[in-house]
C-alpha cells in the first residue's frame, strides 16, 4: 500500500493498494499528511500522526484502513501530536515511537490497544529520535538510527530495544 504524501507542495490523499499484480485506488485517507507512520496487524493498516507539510502542523490523528472493504475508520487520537515517528505492531498493540515537534525530538512511546481502543504510555526511548526504523521481534521492539535533533541535523546512529513481555 501507498498512503498519503505530497506532490508539488500539496498533500496527497490517495490510498493505493497493490495485489501482487496491479495497483488499484482505494478510499482517500481521512486526514491527509505527508510523512505518516504506518503499521499492520496482518489484517488492517494503521496510519499514525505526522504532519501537514510542516513540523509546526503535526497531527495526533490515528486511522485504520481495511483492505477488504477499501474503507478507512477514524480511531482515537494519539495522546501527543508528532511528526517523524515510527510505528510497529506488537501482540495486539500498535506502538508509536519517538518523533519530533518544531523545536525538540521526542522519546516517548505510546501504545494503542487494538481490542480496547485506548492509548497508554510505555517507558520512553533511551535516546529521543525521529525518522528511525522501528521493528518488532517477538515481544521486543527495536528503534534503530534516526535523528536526535529536529530537521535531521544530527544522526542518532544507535539502536535500542524495549521489552514488552
Amino acid at each position: 500500500m501507498v498512503v498519503g504524501g505530497q506532490a508539488d507542495g500539496a498533500l496527497v490523499t490517495a490510498t493505493e493498494v497493490f495485489d501482487g499484480a496491479s495497483w488499484t485506488d482505494a478510499a482517500p485517507i481521512p486526514t491527509p499528511r505527508n510523512v505518516l507512520a504506518a503499521a499492520t496487524d496482518g489484517a488492517y493498516l494503521y496510519a499514525l500522526g505526522d504532519r501537514n507539510l510542516s513540523a509546526d502542523k503535526n497531527t495526533s490523528a490515528a486511522e485504520r484502513f481495511d483492505p477488504a472493504t477499501g474503507r478507512w475508520v477514524t480511531l482515537p487520537d494519539m495522546p501527543t501530536p508528532r511528526g517523524g515517528l515510527g510505528a510497529t505492531y506488537l501482540d495486539g498493540r500498535i506502538v508509536a515511537v519517538g518523533g519530533e515537534e518544531p523545536t525538540r525530538v521526542l522519546g516517548d512511546v505510546q501504545v494503542y490497544d487494538i481490542d480496547s481502543g485506548t492509548w497508554s504510555t510505555s517507558p520512553p526511548l533511551g535516546v529521543a529520535r525521529h525518522g528511525m526504523t522501528v521493528v518488532t521481534v517477538g515481544a521486543t521492539m527495536f528503534a534503530v538510527n534516526g535523528a536526535s535533533r529536529p530537521t535531521h541535523t544530527e544522526s542518532a546512529a544507535t539502536g535500542e530495544a524495549l521489552d514488552f513481555s
